[in-house]
């Protein structure tokens, strides 16, 4: 089966999961609140969904996951071909996949949907499926849900719908899914291929291009391809990544051309012809030069192998200049964005970002500046945000703000004069090493932070201090505890709100051991408090004054009659 047809089959499947998702809200929020289901409290409750899906025929299968973060409207797809003995089994390791990733990203209140309603409602109840040969799969889905603080796992197809809807909309999505190209795949192939190209782990965020792999493609080509012309173009037919323009009309706008000069501006990459319009290049996640006789600078998740087809299968842009010089332009996660401009510099992307952090660095007036005005926004989310500086992404975050010995939380507006000067410091220092040697990785200095952020937790060290990795704003962060200290107010200010929360958690393990309830107004004014902390929403059953009445609800009767029944046994008892 061609790559493409397996791409579209999954492709297809992603569209049906996300539909899911936004059908799931729709009809969650369009029911009165009365009859508002478990599914809305578990969405509106928790900070990140996992929709997961698959396709088997003939002891084959193709596996999709979804995850979407709702704290920034993010969300995150991947799939992949496995060995499978059965539709059960099948759906039972996306699954299994779709909680691997949410543990890997560190997110602890998920729900899981699945339109596997054996599965759902075995793991809902914390069971085994009550099949052998899901068996091992299902005990490696509760030690994982073990490790979530909240885990709901909920049907695809919603809680409202008969069985004849479910079977009929599943009857639907097979067809849709074309389950008879399935069984051509070659599973030990896909898996390989697919591990290697589509699949990443979220600590190892090195396997991206940020400034210094984009930058090292920048002088390849201005080194061995300005001054020549254009003899021959092929750009791939896939309008995913060649953004706007049919792939003929890019390839007839090339050929002839003379490549003059080589721009670049932050992840972006762009070609000054003798002409425009001027072909651009939006690197995204595994976007990549290559050419032909020339080492340019390989990160893992780009990898093309040596000895693979020229150009690659995974090409999008290929050129052939005069002299027999070649160039291309490969993405293998589909990510990149390819476009064919008049003024690239002009229009966005590249309009709408921040000043370059190599070419036009700010003074430490313009930081300070720039910074004070970001009040409630931590340092890390601040610098990864292009509009405000462009080019820096996960890995360069994490080493300038280890080598400033700056906490990632801290907010961007508490920074001191001179912490702002050691931080500008740090990204110049950094992002220019970097770009010397080329982006190669094994060049970078051994005191980096760099070289520990593929280990593991509780593995990981640098100078004998444990590093620590948490998620900031949806990205894996490494940081130092010991030497990234928070300072300040807000440093204050957290270690108060920890030590109420740990000393309402003491007593209320106190009150239920004594089985004593002396202050019931003080217990609901802080569950009152919880509840409007999440952006006012009130959970399933909680009701207001209003609704009942100004009537005392049940379950406040009864707190009250222990609280005197407790009051009249102390009495007795004096």
């Amino acid at each position: 089966m061609e790559n493409s047809n397996l791409r579209t089959t999954l492709f297809v499947k992603k569209i049906a999961m996300f539909k899911e998702y936004t059908d799931a809200i729709r009809l969650c929020t369009s029911i009165p609140s009365s009859k508002k289901s478990i599914l809305y409290t578990s969405l509106i409750y928790s900070r990140f969904s996992v929709f997961t899906d698959a396709s088997w025929c003939n002891g084959k299968a193709g596996i999709a996951v979804i995850l979407v973060n709702h704290e920034d409207n993010t969300w995150f797809y991947t799939s992949k071909c496995v060995s499978s003995p059965s539709a059960l089994d099948a759906e039972t390791q996306a699954i299994l996949y779709g909680l691997s990733w949410a543990s890997k990203l560190n997110w602890k209140d998920i729900v899981m949907f699945s339109d596997c309603q054996v599965a759902i409602s075995a793991f809902a109840k914390n069971v085994c499926i009550p099949n052998w040969r899901t068996t091992h799969h299902s005990y490696a889905i509760l030690d994982i849900v073990k490790s979530f603080s909240f885990c709901n796992f909920w049907p695809n197809i919603g809680p409202f719908t008969s069985q004849r809807a479910r079977e009929e909309k599943a009857r639907q999505a097979r067809e849709r899914i074309a389950l008879r190209v399935l069984p051509s795949i070659n599973c030990t192939e896909q898996l390989g291929t697919r591990t290697n190209g589509h699949h990443h782990n979220p600590r190892t965020t090195s396997k991206m291009p940020e400034l210094p792999e984009v930058e090292a493609a920048r002088r390849a080509i201005q080194e061995n391809c300005l001054g020549k012309k254009i003899k021959k173009s092929v750009v791939a037919d896939d309008s995913i990544v060649i953004d706007g323009v049919s792939a003929s009309e890019f390839e007839a706008a090339l050929l002839g051309k003379t490549i003059v000069a080589a721009h670049r501006k932050g992840k972006n990459l762009w070609l000054q012809l003798d002409s425009p319009p001027f072909p651009s290049f939006q690197f995204g996640m595994a976007g990549a030069i290559y050419i032909k006789g020339v080492a340019v600078t390989k990160y893992k998740r780009s990898a093309v192998k040596e000895d693979d087809q020229w150009p690659s299968k995974y090409s999008k842009v290929f050129v052939e200049l005069d002299g027999g010089m070649e160039f291309s332009f490969t993405d293998k996660r589909r990510f990149a964005k390819v476009r064919l401009l008049k003024d690239p510099a002009s229009v966005p992307p590249i309009s709408e970002l921040g000043p370059d952090a190599l070419l036009e660095p700010m003074t430490d007036d313009e930081l300070v500046a720039s910074l004070s005005k970001k009040k409630k926004v931590a340092i890390k989310a601040l610098l990864l945000t292009q509009s405000f500086i462009s080019g820096i992404g996960n890995w360069i975050a994490d080493e300038v703000l280890y080598q400033a010995r700056i906490h990632p939380e801290q907010p961007a507006a508490t920074l001191s004069r001179e912490c702002c000067a050691t931080l500008n410091k740090c990204i110049k220092e950094v992002i220019e090493k970097a770009v010397e040697v080329g982006a190669d990785s094994s060049q970078f200095p051994s005191n980096w932070i760099f070289h520990s952020r593929e280990k593991k937790p509780g593995e990981a060290f640098i100078d004998g201090n444990q590093i620590e990795f948490i998620t900031s704003r949806g990205r894996t962060t490494a940081f130092v505890p010991e030497l990234q200290k928070e300072i300040g107010n807000h440093a204050a200010n957290k270690v108060s709100k920890q030590r109420k929360q740990s000393t309402r958690g003491k007593g209320n393990r106190d009150g239920n051991a004594d089985n004593n309830v002396d202050e019931p107004e003080a217990d609901e004014d802080n569950n009152a408090e919880a509840t409007k902390g999440k952006k006012g929403r009130k959970p399933q059953g909680q009701r207001s004054k209003k609704e009942t009445d100004g009537k005392p609800s049940k379950a406040g009767k009864s707190r009250k009659k222990k609280v005197l029944s407790n009051q009249k046994s102390k009495k007795k008892s004096k």
